[in-house]
Protein backbone atom coordinates (compact mmCIF):
# COMPACT_ATOMS: atom_id res chain seq x y z
CA UNK A 1 0.00 0.00 0.00
CA UNK A 2 3.25 2.46 0.28
CA UNK A 3 4.18 2.05 -2.54
CA UNK A 4 0.64 2.27 -4.70
CA UNK A 5 -0.60 5.10 -2.80
CA UNK A 6 1.82 7.82 -4.26
CA UNK A 7 1.55 6.15 -7.61
CA UNK A 8 -2.10 6.01 -7.84
CA UNK A 9 -3.75 8.69 -5.01
CA UNK A 10 -5.82 6.01 -3.97
CA UNK A 11 -5.53 2.78 -1.93
CA UNK A 12 -6.47 -0.07 -4.21
CA UNK A 13 -8.12 -2.83 -2.97
CA UNK A 14 -6.02 -6.16 -2.43
CA UNK A 15 -8.08 -8.26 -4.29
CA UNK A 16 -8.38 -6.40 -7.27
CA UNK A 17 -4.61 -6.27 -7.79
CA UNK A 18 -3.31 -8.98 -10.08
CA UNK A 19 -2.09 -12.39 -8.30
CA UNK A 20 0.76 -12.27 -10.62
CA UNK A 21 1.86 -9.08 -9.01
CA UNK A 22 1.25 -10.05 -5.78
CA UNK A 23 3.41 -13.34 -6.16
CA UNK A 24 6.01 -10.67 -7.35
CA UNK A 25 6.04 -8.61 -4.77
CA UNK A 26 6.45 -11.28 -2.43
CA UNK A 27 9.36 -12.77 -3.93
CA UNK A 28 10.72 -9.10 -4.39
CA UNK A 29 10.81 -8.97 -0.60
CA UNK A 30 12.49 -12.57 0.13
CA UNK A 31 9.49 -14.79 0.71
CA UNK A 32 9.15 -17.72 -0.77
CA UNK A 33 5.47 -17.09 -1.55
CA UNK A 34 3.05 -14.63 -0.56
CA UNK A 35 1.80 -14.66 3.14
CA UNK A 36 -1.37 -16.34 3.86
CA UNK A 37 -4.76 -14.41 5.02
CA UNK A 38 -4.61 -11.69 2.28
CA UNK A 39 -8.17 -12.43 1.31
CA UNK A 40 -9.47 -11.01 3.99
CA UNK A 41 -6.91 -7.93 4.59
CA UNK A 42 -9.19 -5.72 2.48
CA UNK A 43 -12.24 -6.53 5.02
CA UNK A 44 -10.38 -5.92 8.53
CA UNK A 45 -9.41 -3.40 10.79
CA UNK A 46 -5.77 -3.96 10.02
CA UNK A 47 -6.18 -2.05 6.50
CA UNK A 48 -7.25 1.16 8.24
CA UNK A 49 -4.52 1.41 10.34
CA UNK A 50 -2.11 0.81 7.70
CA UNK A 51 -4.48 3.32 5.92
CA UNK A 52 -4.33 5.68 8.44
CA UNK A 53 -0.22 5.64 8.96
CA UNK A 54 0.41 5.68 5.20
CA UNK A 55 -1.69 8.95 4.72
CA UNK A 56 0.20 10.50 8.20
CA UNK A 57 3.70 9.48 6.85
CA UNK A 58 3.25 10.63 3.72
CA UNK A 59 1.87 14.31 5.11
CA UNK A 60 -1.12 13.64 3.27
CA UNK A 61 -4.67 14.35 4.47
CA UNK A 62 -7.74 12.58 3.73
CA UNK A 63 -10.50 13.48 1.60
CA UNK A 64 -13.06 15.96 3.22
CA UNK A 65 -14.78 18.83 3.23
CA UNK A 66 -11.48 21.02 2.59
CA UNK A 67 -10.34 18.90 -0.16
CA UNK A 68 -13.83 18.98 -2.06
CA UNK A 69 -13.92 23.04 -1.87
CA UNK A 70 -10.12 22.97 -3.01
CA UNK A 71 -11.45 20.77 -5.81
CA UNK A 72 -14.80 22.05 -6.95
CA UNK A 73 -12.86 25.95 -6.45
CA UNK A 74 -10.29 24.79 -9.38
CA UNK A 75 -12.93 23.00 -11.58
CA UNK A 76 -15.20 25.53 -11.70
CA UNK A 77 -12.54 28.26 -12.61
CA UNK A 78 -11.11 25.93 -15.50
CA UNK A 79 -14.47 25.40 -16.62
CA UNK A 80 -14.82 28.86 -17.82
CA UNK A 81 -11.75 28.16 -20.32
CA UNK A 82 -12.11 24.44 -20.87
CA UNK A 83 -15.04 22.69 -22.45
CA UNK A 84 -13.86 19.36 -22.26
CA UNK A 85 -14.92 17.27 -18.94
CA UNK A 86 -11.27 14.84 -19.22
CA UNK A 87 -9.81 18.24 -18.76
CA UNK A 88 -11.30 19.50 -15.68
CA UNK A 89 -11.14 16.29 -14.13
CA UNK A 90 -7.65 16.27 -14.64
CA UNK A 91 -7.52 19.87 -13.11
CA UNK A 92 -9.31 18.55 -10.05
CA UNK A 93 -6.87 15.33 -9.76
CA UNK A 94 -3.83 17.92 -9.80
CA UNK A 95 -5.63 20.73 -7.10
CA UNK A 96 -6.06 17.66 -4.82
CA UNK A 97 -2.36 16.26 -5.36
CA UNK A 98 -0.79 19.64 -5.50
CA UNK A 99 -2.94 20.73 -1.85
CA UNK A 100 -1.81 16.94 -1.24
CA UNK A 101 -5.10 15.36 -0.42
CA UNK A 102 -6.45 11.67 -0.71
CA UNK A 103 -8.03 11.21 -4.34
CA UNK A 104 -11.90 10.65 -3.86
CA UNK A 105 -13.43 7.91 -6.28
CA UNK A 106 -13.67 8.72 -10.10
CA UNK A 107 -17.14 9.18 -10.05
CA UNK A 108 -17.11 12.16 -7.32
CA UNK A 109 -14.36 13.93 -9.86
CA UNK A 110 -16.38 12.91 -12.85
CA UNK A 111 -19.81 14.31 -11.11
CA UNK A 112 -17.98 17.93 -9.61
CA UNK A 113 -16.72 18.40 -12.81
CA UNK A 114 -19.50 18.13 -15.23
CA UNK A 115 -22.13 20.02 -11.98
CA UNK A 116 -18.82 22.47 -12.71
CA UNK A 117 -19.02 22.70 -16.51
CA UNK A 118 -22.87 23.18 -16.25
CA UNK A 119 -22.68 25.95 -13.69
CA UNK A 120 -20.32 27.73 -15.66
CA UNK A 121 -21.93 27.41 -18.85
CA UNK A 122 -25.30 28.75 -17.23
CA UNK A 123 -23.94 31.87 -16.26
CA UNK A 124 -23.07 32.12 -19.68
CA UNK A 125 -26.65 31.45 -21.05
CA UNK A 126 -27.70 33.68 -18.44
CA UNK A 127 -25.38 36.79 -19.50
CA UNK A 128 -26.42 36.54 -22.83
CA UNK A 129 -30.11 36.10 -22.63
CA UNK A 130 -29.94 38.88 -20.14
CA UNK A 131 -28.10 40.86 -22.81
CA UNK A 132 -30.37 39.77 -25.73
CA UNK A 133 -33.35 40.74 -23.74
CA UNK A 134 -32.71 44.04 -23.24
CA UNK A 135 -31.28 44.88 -27.12
CA UNK A 136 -34.76 43.79 -27.93
CA UNK A 137 -36.22 45.94 -25.19
CA UNK A 138 -34.44 48.83 -26.43
CA UNK A 139 -35.07 48.00 -30.36
CA UNK A 140 -39.07 47.38 -29.36
CA UNK A 141 -39.26 50.79 -27.48
CA UNK A 142 -37.35 52.70 -30.21
CA UNK A 143 -39.71 51.10 -32.99
CA UNK A 144 -43.14 52.30 -30.76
Amino acid sequence: MLKTFPRLGYFPKLTGISPAIIHHIAICMEFPKPPNGLESYDEGNVRVRHTDRILTFLCVTPYGAAAEESMITAVIAVAATKDDIADIVNVGIEELVRQRFELPGFTILLRTAKKARVTVNGGYHRLIHIENKEKWTIRKEFLS
